[in-house]
């Protein structure tokens, strides 16, 4: 077993316990927050994490006091979408300048690990990369985390690891996974889908998102039968996933080969045929992250209130569900009651070109995000810019009736509120006309 560690070191080309960084100018501040009250700390010397945050005394009363016994587990959660959870030992130079933190404690429980403390060996920061890993795996499998408490805490953890080094000796050294996944587990890239064996290098996985899986392949030692049937679970085994052909008369030569012919045709227009050239919408990243962790959630409700066992079974809910939404579109009524509602809809323009829309919500009073404005002056509720909001436009390019917005905003908010919610809107005043 010794052997085989140390042969996982010398693959990685790293020592396996390497955490901190060697910076020039390394110089930085994090925030914490725990109970809705935020904290500020500064950061000149490469450390780790909870070194840092154990040099502010009101970090090491808050432990102190919720650690008391050793029955609680400290959960570090990142501010930075997909909201992934670290380690005690995360290096402190991996997160962003000014980060909020949110520091919560769950039950250690008999099945969770502590990490242990690492052998420091100082790294550039060029070495290192950061990527997230869902805390709850495919439908496969029942308990990817040691601790069950923190999959119902967060939904991502965000592991560090070495430049050169596989993606199993990165998780191995996180501490928080089940041994399980380095015999059956691999992981799917969120957005591509992508499978990816744990004897991959970790090189190109900077910021990715990924779910664990069960390999339809052994990927490791091999395990008992006992040892699986506990860890994963199977939603179908084999045999139903795979079922025996109904045994049928053969047809004959010639409709055979008739059949395939019809089935070739469309092979090859699909292979030849151009789909347009997609293009990434500019300023919707943070959206996009938004809506991606959120998605998993929604899905789950979604199921759970139709009562739908699978994703097929979402996609056929859905199709039903446009159909009557395209069938309602047919009806005079709805069709007259949906251009009355949108004559409250209105394009928010900067110097003449749009950049958003809004929604007129009562009085002379518009509803449009806060990224569409901008930032306001410095301690002061007023625009940076002149804006106006356009009524009545039948496109985007048309003029439509213009109004101007009064300077002064009357709320405005782009980031968390006291319940740790993401908002991101501005209310505007239009001038009278």
């Amino acid at each position: 077993m010794n052997n085989g560690c140390k042969e996982e070191r010398e693959k990685s080309g790293l020592d396996m316990d390497t955490t901190k960084i060697l910076t020039e100018n390394h110089g930085h501040t994090l925030r914490f927050r725990y109970k809705y009250r935020k904290y500020t700390v500064t950061c000149n010397v490469p450390m780790t994490v909870q070194e840092r945050l154990q040099t502010d005394f009101s970090f090491k009363a808050i432990c102190k006091i919720n650690q008391k016994g050793g029955k609680k587990e400290l959960v570090i959660q990142r501010e930075q979408m997909p909201r992934g959870a670290v380690t005690p030992n995360f290096p402190c130079c991996l997160l962003n300048d000014d980060e909020l933190l949110d520091i919560s404690f769950i039950s250690s429980g008999g099945n969770s690990g502590r990490v242990k403390t690492p052998n420091f060996t100082v790294l550039l920061p060029e070495h290192l990369v950061s990527f997230y890993i869902k805390t709850r795996g495919n439908t496969n499998i029942r308990m990817l985390m040691k601790n069950k408490e923190l999959k119902r805490t967060v939904d991502h953890v965000c592991v560090y690891a070495v430049k050169g080094e596989t993606v199993k000796v990165a998780l191995k050294r996180d501490g928080r996974f089940n041994g399980v996944i380095f015999k059956k587990g691999v992981l799917c890239e969120e957005e591509t889908e992508n499978i990816m064996n744990l004897s991959n290098l970790v090189d190109h996985l900077d910021g990715k998102q990924f779910q664990v899986k069960v390999s339809l392949y052994q990927t490791g030692s091999q395990e008992s039968s006992q040892e699986m049937s506990q860890d994963f679970e199977t939603v179908k085994d084999e045999k139903s996933e795979v079922p025996e052909p109904p045994q049928e008369k053969k047809p004959n030569e010639d409709s055979t080969k008739a059949q395939e012919k019809k089935t070739e045709t469309p092979l090859k227009e699909q292979k030849t045929r151009k789909y347009p050239e997609t293009k990434e919408i500019p300023n919707t990243q943070e959206i996009l992250n938004l809506l991606r962790a959120q998605h998993g959630d929604l899905l789950k409700t979604l199921k759970e209130r139709e009562k739908l066992k699978n994703n097929v079974d979402v996609k056929r809910f859905f199709r039903q569900e446009y159909d009557k939404s395209a069938q309602s579109f047919s009806e005079v009524k709805r069709v007259r009651r949906l251009i009355k509602l949108s004559d409250s809809v209105c394009q928010i323009r900067m110097n003449g070109s749009g950049i958003g829309t809004g929604f007129l919500l009562f009085r002379r009073f518009v509803l449009t995000n806060a990224h569409v404005v901008g930032d306001l002056f410095p301690c002061t509720t007023k625009l940076k810019h002149n804006l106006t909001a356009a009524f009545g436009f039948e496109d985007l390019n048309s003029v439509g009736e213009v109004i101007p917005v009064k300077e002064d905003v009357v709320a405005f908010l782009k980031g968390k509120d006291d319940m740790g919610k993401y908002l991101d809107f501005a209310l505007l005043d239009r001038e009278e006309h």
